[in-house]
């Protein structure tokens, strides 16, 4: 018996009745809705990786730059950041850092990887990703139930997500917000 012999689909089950309601459509309709669907799913990816991005931005790192001037000039990086972190700091090495955002949106949407996997291939395996960068947008926006429940739905759709539980717990409590709401939550809809 082998698992990854031609016709066997791994994909959770509430996927694939998604996907069998699809396949009653006529066949030659059926890739071309596929790909306008993950043709969205990039771009809500390369949206919310935008919009962390931005969220990170505006972070206050001073307390990470007093423990990095106590380090060791051995253990420092060669240079203090790539991206100017402040308007006092100097010239940055690569550029502005409001550009850094689009930056990483960009460099997901135009990737060639995920150009061919999502509309050449109709790969599905970017729903996970979505999931788990909503769950990460919803935690830094302050809703640990809805980043639980999300994040559920990405570890069910791919369990290896599942260890991103704790870095939300972490940056839940980070944020000055309970990380019990997105352990329950997480556990109810995964239980």
């Amino acid at each position: 018996w082998d698992s990854y012999a031609s016709g066997t689909v791994h994909m959770p089950v509430l996927v694939l009745l998604l996907l069998e309601q699809l396949a009653r459509l006529p066949s030659s309709v059926v890739p071309i809705l596929l790909g306008i669907f993950l043709s969205i799913i990039d771009a809500l990816i390369g949206n919310l990786f935008q919009k962390n991005a931005e969220f990170l931005q505006k972070r206050d790192y001073e307390e990470e730059h007093r423990i990095q001037k106590l380090m060791p000039d051995e253990l420092k990086p060669p240079h203090e950041a790539l991206f100017r972190a402040k308007d006092g700091d100097e010239e940055p090495l690569l550029a502005p850092m409001d550009a850094l955002p689009q930056w990483v949106s960009q460099i997901y949407f135009y990737s060639p990887a995920t150009i061919i996997s999502s509309a050449c291939l109709q790969c599905m395996h970017n729903e996970p990703v979505m999931c788990l960068l909503g769950a990460l947008h919803t935690v830094l926006h302050g809703s640990t139930i809805l980043a639980g429940i999300i994040l559920a739905l990405s570890a069910y759709m791919d369990i290896h997500n599942v260890v991103f539980l704790g870095p939300l717990i972490l940056l839940a409590r980070e944020r000055k917000k309970s990380g019990a709401p997105l352990v329950v939550w997480f556990l109810l809809i995964t239980v």
